[in-house]
C-alpha cells in the first residue's frame, strides 16, 4: 500500500511537468514575435557580370505566340529556336454605347462620343471603328481584323 502511494505520487508528480513543459510552449508560440524573423539585408547590391547569373528580366512564358524557326550555327548544324510573338492586342474603343433605335425594320445604335450623340446604322464607322452588329444588349464593332463587343451603359 505504502508503495502505491509513492508511485502514484512520482506519476503526479511527472504528468504535472509534462503539462507544464506543454501550455509553456503553446503559450510562447502563441504570442507575436518581438523581432522580425529575418534581420540580415543586403547593403550593397550584387553584381554579378558573369555568363552563368540568373537574370529575371523575362516576360511570363504563358503569354503570346510561339513560333519556331531555324538558325544556323557557325558549325553548320541546323537548331530549332523558339521566339515567342506578341498577341496584338484589340484596340479600345473611344465611345460608349448607350442604345439601340428601331422601327422594327431598320436599327441604329446611339452612341456617346466626345460629349455628342451619334445615330449609328450597320456599316457606318465611328473612328477608326466599324459597326457591323446591333442588338439591345450590345454593339459589335470591327477595327481590321480585330472585332471588339461594346455593352450598353
Amino acid at each position: 500500500m505504502e508503495r502505491k502511494k509513492i508511485m502514484t505520487g512520482v506519476l503526479l508528480v511527472a504528468v504535472v511537468l509534462i503539462w507544464g513543459v506543454i501550455i509553456l510552449k503553446v503559450v510562447k508560440g502563441s504570442r507575436p514575435a518581438e523581432k522580425p524573423l529575418v534581420e540580415n539585408r543586403i547593403k550593397e547590391p550584387v553584381m554579378n557580370e558573369s555568363k552563368d547569373s540568373m537574370q529575371l528580366n523575362y516576360r511570363d512564358p504563358f503569354l503570346g505566340e510561339f513560333v519556331r524557326i531555324k538558325e544556323v550555327k557557325k558549325s553548320s548544324q541546323s537548331q530549332a529556336k523558339v521566339i515567342r510573338k506578341e498577341p496584338e492586342l484589340p484596340p479600345v474603343p473611344d465611345f460608349t454605347f448607350k442604345g439601340l433605335i428601331g422601327n422594327g425594320v431598320e436599327q441604329r445604335a446611339m452612341v456617346l462620343k466626345n460629349g455628342s450623340l451619334h445615330i449609328l446604322g450597320l456599316g457606318e464607322m465611328i473612328g477608326e471603328f466599324k459597326v457591323i452588329g446591333i442588338s439591345p444588349e450590345l454593339m459589335t464593332v470591327q477595327n481590321g481584323k480585330h472585332k471588339v463587343e461594346v455593352k450598353v451603359r
